[in-house]
């Protein structure tokens, strides 16, 4: 199986980054519509969420640069993924896999950037050369080459601010279910994930709202040293003894 050069698009980096985060253990869902659009994957781990925005190019390494439209520079929960396809090559195997760097948005600004709009003058667009930013004129590589501390150590809200939690958790877990699937075990599996997730986001909503742990335990019927453990993971400070 080759990377032919009509292959070297968008979709193609997608894919690749699809494959990248599924070999080290993520869970990948692609993002379709609304809001979503500028979104390319939405991916989990560890009952943590992110969204992937990914950029390609597929010039040679002094020219090539990658293009964002409306960038986010702000967002936690976002990371910018850059894949690079290598040209010299005319058919590059799958051994010689494609560059791949990881950016969070809040890192974005970090980076050298030509900032300017589009011809309508509405949309704020950046170019981010490759050369420079991720490849160094000694032929070394930046920080951000397979660099995934990115999804390390995240913590604060288990989703971002201003989100609709309950619909996106919804959307997620709708991404593993097929309608004309028996009930196996995976999908009662992927049920009770899904589940899991909403009361989470229960207790979320009843916790910053200030309410006690017994009064949580006892309208959402688990156990406190489970919600503890639910605190602890959001990364939510211990307000006082009764927490």
């Amino acid at each position: 199986m080759t990377w032919e050069a009509s292959a070297r698009s968008g979709g193609a980096a997608e894919s690749w980054v699809a494959y990248a985060m599924g070999v080290n253990d993520f869970d990948v869902g692609q993002m379709i519509g609304g809001k979503a659009q500028s979104t390319d994957l939405l991916v989990s781990k560890d009952r943590k969420i992110w969204r992937i925005e990914v950029k390609s190019s597929s010039q040679g390494p002094t020219e090539a640069s990658f293009t964002i439209q409306n960038p986010i520079a702000d967002d936690e929960n976002l990371v910018y993924a850059f894949v690079w396809f290598d040209v010299k090559a005319k058919k590059q195997t799958l051994d010689q896999r494609p560059q791949l760097f990881f950016v969070k948005s809040t890192e974005l600004n970090n980076l050298k950037i030509k900032k300017t709009y589009d011809d309508n003058k509405k949309k704020e667009v950046w170019e981010v050369r490759y050369q420079g930013n991720f490849r160094r004129k000694s032929g070394s590589y930046s920080k951000h080459k397979d660099n995934w501390n990115v999804f390390k150590g995240r913590k604060g809200r288990f989703l971002p601010e201003k989100t609709n939690e309950k619909q996106l958790i919804n959307s997620y877990h709708r991404l593993f279910l097929d309608p004309n699937m028996p009930h196996n075990e995976m999908v009662s599996r992927i049920k009770k994930s899904r589940e899991e997730d909403l009361e989470k986001l229960s207790f979320k909503k009843k916790y910053t709202a200030g309410e006690t742990f017994p009064f949580i335990s006892t309208s959402l019927g688990i156990r406190k040293h489970t919600l503890r453990q639910w605190r602890d993971e959001m990364g939510f400070p211990k307000k006082n003894k009764k927490g």
